[in-house]
């Protein structure tokens, strides 16, 4: 089995190099998704767990950091691969402000489950309203109009 260490700046590329290299055979552990370090324990102790190949795409300044990953993973019995970023602080810089402004497939997630939510709670009703399928309409109806022209607000 493998874990894979990734270290660099944000912006540096290394989500994208996980899409491109590791997507098709790796779980990606990552604090941008999980968003605590109690879900990013669990989520590595359950792949220790399972043997899942596994790449830690986080930034990794410290040595130390890095050291929690490659002594539980080598614990485990998995052999330990590192990724170093080398990128300049400007390009890191340009390509987050970038990032920020680009629409994803999250945001079509989102439209959509609220728009499943409303369908839900129109479904429930007796006499049904038409309010809750009003929402439905214009949740759906914003979230393409989101994805087609990447406009996510009135100007």
């Amino acid at each position: 089995m493998e874990a894979v260490i990734f270290a660099g700046l944000q912006g540096a590329g290394k989500s994208t190099f996980y899409q491109e290299r590791f997507f098709a055979t790796h779980l990606c552990i990552s604090l941008d998704m999980l968003k605590t370090r109690h879900r990013e324990r669990r989520f590595l102790q359950t792949c220790l767990e399972t043997r899942q190949p596994f790449v830690v795409d986080n930034t990794n300044p410290t040595r130390a950091e890095r050291q929690v990953y490659i002594e539980a993973a080598r614990q485990a019995g998995f052999r330990v691969i590192g990724y170093y970023f080398q990128s300049k602080i400007e390009g890191c810089k340009r390509r987050n402000e970038i990032a920020a402004q680009c629409i994803t497939r999250h945001h079509a997630h989102h439209y959509l489950g609220f728009a499943e939510t409303q369908w839900k709670l129109f479904q429930k009703e007796n006499p049904p309203r038409v309010k809750p399928l009003l929402y439905v309409y214009r949740v759906l109806l914003t979230g393409i109009h989101l994805m087609q022209t990447g406009v996510s607000r009135r100007t």
